[in-house]
């Protein structure tokens, strides 16, 4: 039986409808929550692994991968693609609890 397209599949998944600024801005909040909240968690490691960069430093870091590669490339002298590359690393090494 020869069905059209859209009837052949039925776990096709419609589009999203687009999201509002409002819905945009309050997921763009959370997400930065979550990833300070994981920051503390993190913070012990973090301090260990880059010990040049002063711990008020770390604290103030707050889940943003941009400071810490920024801390990075001051403290030890490598370029940004290094820093953001050693950044890119601690936090993919250290996943989100769910």
């Amino acid at each position: 039986m020869n069905l059209p397209e859209s009837a052949e599949s039925p776990l096709a998944v419609a589009p999203a409808p687009p999201r509002t600024n409002r819905q945009i801005k309050a997921s763009s909040i959370a997400n930065e929550q979550a990833a300070q909240k994981r920051w503390k968690l993190m913070l012990a490691d973090a301090k260990s692994t880059w010990a040049n960069v002063p711990p008020e430093d770390l604290t103030r870091v707050n889940g943003n991968l941009h400071i810490l590669a920024g801390l990075i490339q001051l403290r030890y002298h490598t370029s940004r693609e290094d820093a953001d590359q050693q950044a890119k690393q601690f936090f993919d090494a250290h996943p989100a609890v769910a």
